[in-house]
């Protein structure tokens, strides 16, 4: 890897000022209050050099949408084995889940504020960057699934399991964040994990 120029890393050290002090001021003002000159007077810049890193709200919110899940997937892909059953794949991406999110507070505010922006019908197409970001976090999923399900091995289809599971680790933990009670997640994602688990192994227990 090349060694950054003085100038890029000061450019760098800029933009982690700025991802940082976006997420504390979208975790507490959300997406559509918060603005540029409070996530720039946070980070202790002018307001012209977060511009020329972003040209508009809507371009922070995508690139720190992007940042964010390239990071959920890195932090997760660590977790998996290259074999395993759907039992224990299940299990580790939803602990891999619970811990980024643990870990990572800020990032999972702002995923979970931009799902209801895109939830929302819109020609944007900043918008329709962040819908297919989060398309990518269940295509991850998905191909996770996939090599555990020899021969159909739930008859729920890949793609729905990905959604089953973020689906209930971001519910769960958006609960957990309003308790302000984010404890033991090694047993609470064995809780979660044994849900659903029971819940596949219930469907296929049942009769035709």
């Amino acid at each position: 890897m090349e060694e950054l120029s003085r100038s890029q890393r000061k450019k760098k050290r800029t933009l982690d000022k700025i991802v940082k002090a976006s997420y504390e001021v979208f975790s507490s003002r959300g997406l559509s209050q918060a603005t540029l000159e409070e996530i720039a007077e946070s980070a202790d810049i002018g307001k012209g050099t977060l511009y020329g890193h972003f040209e508009s709200k809507m371009h922070l919110i995508v690139y720190l949408v992007r940042h964010s899940t390239d990071e959920l997937i890195e932090s997760m892909k660590g977790r998996l084995p290259e074999t395993g059953n759907l039992s224990d794949r299940i299990r580790l991406l939803i602990q891999g889940q619970l811990q980024f999110y643990k870990n990572n507070q800020g990032a999972f505010k702002l995923l979970f504020f931009a799902r209801a922006m895109v939830k929302q019908k819109s020609n944007d197409p900043l918008v329709e960057e962040i819908r297919q970001e989060f398309k990518r976090f269940l295509n991850f999923l998905r191909v996770s699934f996939n090599g555990s399900l020899p021969g159909g091995e739930t008859g729920i289809p890949p793609e729905d399991l990905a959604v089953a599971v973020a689906g209930l680790v971001s519910g769960a933990f958006s609960f957990w964040l309003i308790e302000d009670n984010t404890r033991d997640l090694e047993k609470r994602s064995d809780l979660l994990a044994n849900i659903l688990i029971s819940g596949l192994a219930a469907k296929d227990a049942k009769p035709a």
